[in-house]
């Protein structure tokens, strides 16, 4: 893998071609992907502290949370304990890029329903998952 302004086969112009066919086929990626997303009316409340959108019955075998949410969620709740993997889970997302799990905790999790809010019966365990770029 390496960038297109440092390949040494193609042209300029193969080059300037390349990345707009690319753009394109990035704006179809992400329209298609709007699609899938959860709206806006889909929110879940995380300690009683943060609200963030959610997808429901996404077919995941694991509850997971991002790295900017989780940020959000530990500087609005620093007494969360966090628990090491014992052996780190990878996933390969939709654009190739891997993103790793190496921490988890247990959240109180109250999710917003047409109905009103609904709230298990017990803690979720959330996984947080991290970014790495492969090559």
């Amino acid at each position: 893998m390496h960038w297109i302004r440092e390949c040494t086969v193609a042209t300029e112009d193969e080059k300037v071609e390349l990345i707009k066919t690319l753009r394109k086929n990035k704006k179809a990626e992400l329209k298609r992907l709007g699609e899938l997303l959860p709206s806006g009316g889909r929110t879940v409340m995380l300690n009683g502290v943060l609200e963030v959108p959610y997808c429901p019955d996404s077919g995941s075998d694991f509850t997971v949370i991002g790295r900017s949410h989780w940020e959000q969620l530990r500087a609005l709740d620093p007494i969360i304990t966090v628990e090491e993997l014992s052996v780190p889970v990878e996933n390969q997302t939709f654009d190739s890029t891997v993103v790793t799990a190496r921490l988890k905790a247990k959240l109180h999790v109250m999710i917003h329903r047409a109905v009103g809010p609904v709230e298990p019966m017990s803690m979720a365990t959330c996984w947080w998952w991290m970014s790495t770029m492969v090559s």
